[in-house]
């Protein structure tokens, strides 16, 4: 089945995430030609905290306004409808979906990193007006909503990924997605904006920002300029909201794509300036959270004083550093430990309380945590039990800092989960080799662990091949719709909410006239072309709800769930007038194909889905009698006629040079 019939399927489930009413209407309201400005200002105004958030967007900078915008109209006339249409929609679904249901997703995260990469792109469109810097917010906004699609319809199975793979590593996590879900979030963003109507110039340079490079400068099409707009903005982004102890890193890799944008350093250090602030500002009023970031100049030290002591620290060339968790709230602890640690050559994260702690262990995978005892307010047993009910904390090598305890609450505190404790104070010698100790124990887990990954490596590789095996089971490998065994299924299922809910159903049998005159005329390779190019056609002309299969060389099968016999005749009507005025590739340009349709529609004669599908088939053959290129749509059981034929167009006749014969 392909990706396109099942993102339609979630759709109509209402599995996947959507904009607000309020959202909706105006989207609605932009789509039609006699809207006015003030029909859409009276749409936002409902909506007291949309209307607030859009009179700051209208007065930011980087619009441009020369005086302060106070009335919803006026922000409407300056920014346009196109821009209002898609700050509404990106506004909306992160006011919807700020939570969700799955544990391993980081949402507050997720919306921070993309509120950064909007008001990045929206800057960086400002210097290079690619597009209006309005809808470079919005893009850079949603340009990775497909993971929150999938954080919404799978919860369980994407925590399970994102726990397995490093958020760092972009082709690997989209890997991983396509392995376990035959999709990712790259496309699933794309059909996401698409469906909900972002200009095709957007969608393009969305697509190619999620290539490995920026690519060079020389390349001077649109669609590229966008994406190295949106890839330096996620970048941007990912020195944002970066731990202390990884901005310093992350701004040497800033600056190398700022080369790209002939942005020198001290233009580098205003933008990322102007878009902090910014960023600062809008996560206070959309209640996103940010952190301050420190300047570029203490950034540079800091990095710095990084390479003088790595310099000094001796070499081991199969050194692995770990990744540490440090939870105090003692600023002068947190400086001295850091350093230590560092100076050992491991990376090092720093958490002021319990909770935040336990949110970067999920974020960072989190090797070894060093935990003070007796943080205000805190219990650290508490902690300690936290983490081991933790799925990916049951690994995780755990340090305790006490003061002077007494043997029975150091025996607690073991009981409680931690591996190890030191007693304050301590030396770095101490703590080196407690670290050190916590390492060997780590290194002995990860090569059992990675002796495990290969059994379980080898049992998904098994799953996932029998995963395509059933969807190429249910797919046909000539025109990739779905085959005669899913057709069946969705009959049946249609069938079973018929007789419980009395929902009606109808189904189409269509086969196209004289076709095998075309393998004869034009060859088999001709002929199959042709079939793979009536399938599009049927894609294009049917509703998003029509579930349309090959049931078998030229036959077609078309479910229309929730449809009466006169909606599935209309439907049926547009797919054979499609058919016959399409300009076929593959022919000559004055050939003509038709198709005949065969219609049924559920009723209460019927004791079998069966029966609709025989009724519909015998329409079809009645069709053909009628004289092809028609819709014959059979009566009722009880009916006296066995067919009546609802359409009759030009009859198909040998003596027509338009048509195939």
């Amino acid at each position: 089945m392909s990706f396109a019939t099942r993102f339609d399927e979630l759709k109509a489930m209402g599995d996947l995430p959507s904009p607000s009413g309020v959202a909706l209407e105006i989207m609605r309201l932009t789509q039609r030609e006699e809207t006015s400005i003030q029909d859409l200002a009276r749409v936002i105004q409902a909506d007291p905290a949309l209307a607030g958030r859009l009179l700051k967007f209208a007065n930011s900078a980087s619009v441009g306004v020369r005086r302060p915008v106070v009335a919803i109209e006026d922000a409407v006339k300056l920014l346009g409808i196109a821009a209002i249409r898609q700050f509404v929609l990106g506004i909306s679904v992160l006011s919807n979906y700020s939570h969700g249901r799955c544990e391993g997703f980081n949402y507050p995260g997720f919306w921070s990193h993309s509120l950064a990469t909007a008001l990045a792109a929206q800057a960086l469109a400002s210097l290079e007006r690619v597009i209006a810097p309005e809808e470079a917010f919005t893009c850079g906004l949603l340009a990775c909503v497909g993971q929150l699609g999938l954080a919404t319809i799978y919860p369980d199975g994407y925590t399970a990924i994102l726990l397995s793979c490093s958020r760092e590593d972009e082709q690997a996590l989209l890997a991983r997605e396509q392995e376990e879900f035959a999709t990712n979030h790259r496309e699933m963003t794309m059909a996401l904006l698409e469906d909900w109507g972002l200009p095709p110039i957007h969608l393009e340079g969305i697509a190619a920002s999620y290539q490995p490079g920026p690519g060079g400068l020389e390349d001077a099409s649109r669609v590229q300029r966008i994406a190295r707009q949106l890839y330096f903005s996620g970048h941007i982004a990912k020195f944002c909201v970066a731990q202390a102890a990884e901005q310093s890193n992350r701004l040497v890799n800033l600056e190398e794509l700022a080369s790209c944008f002939a942005l020198d350093k001290t233009g580098l250090e205003q933008l990322l300036k102007k878009i902090t602030q910014a960023w600062t500002k809008w996560g206070r009023l959309l209640a996103v959270p940010t952190q301050e970031v420190p300047s570029l100049a203490n950034l540079k030290e800091e990095l710095q004083g990084k390479m003088e002591r790595q310099i000094s620290a001796p070499e081991a060339s199969d050194f692995t550093p770990l990744r540490i968790l440090l939870v105090s709230d003692d600023e002068l602890n947190c400086k001295r430990f850091t350093g230590w640690l560092e100076s050992m050559g491991h990376s090092v994260n720093v958490a002021r309380e319990e909770k935040e702690g336990l949110s970067l262990i999920l974020e960072n995978r989190c090797q070894l945590v060093i935990y003070e005892h007796r943080l205000p307010g805190a219990n650290s047993m508490k902690f300690c039990r936290s983490l081991r009910e933790m799925k990916c904390g049951r690994q995780i090598y755990l340090i305790v800092l006490t003061g002077m305890v007494s043997g029975g609450e150091a025996i607690r505190i073991f009981e409680a989960g931690a591996d190890d404790h030191i007693a304050k104070p301590f030396n770095y010698e101490v703590l080196q080799a407690r670290v050190g100790g916590g390492e060997r124990l780590i290194r002995l887990r990860e090569e059992a662990e990675q002796e495990r990954e290969a059994v379980r490596g080898y049992l998904a590789d098994l799953a996932v091949a029998n995963r395509r095996l059933g969807q190429m089971a249910m797919t046909d490998s000539l025109t990739g719709l779905p085959n005669r065994r899913y057709a069946m299924e969705r009959m049946e299922q249609a069938w079973a909410e018929y007789e419980r809910n009395q929902t009606p159903f109808s189904c189409l049998v269509m086969d196209l006239d004289f076709f095998k005159r075309v393998n004869d005329q034009y060859g088999h390779e001709i002929g199959d072309s042709v079939l793979l190019e009536i399938a599009n056609v049927f894609r294009g002309s049917a509703r998003s709800s029509d579930i349309i299969c090959r049931l078998g060389g030229e036959e077609f099968l078309v479910v229309c769930p929730h449809t009466v016999a006169t909606e599935a005749f209309q439907v049926a009507e547009r797919l054979r007038r499609a058919v016959e005025e399409h300009s076929w590739t593959m022919l000559d340009s004055t050939s003509v194909l038709s198709v005949s349709i065969g219609l049924a529609a559920s009723s209460e004669g019927m004791q079998h889905w069966n029966d609709l599908y025989r009724l519909a088939d015998q329409a079809l053959y009645q069709a053909k009698r009628n004289g092809r290129n028609r819709v014959c749509m059979a009566p009722s059981p009880n009916g006296k006629d066995q067919t009546v034929s609802l359409v009759y167009p030009a009859r198909v006749h040998e003596n027509n040079p338009r048509f195939i014969f």
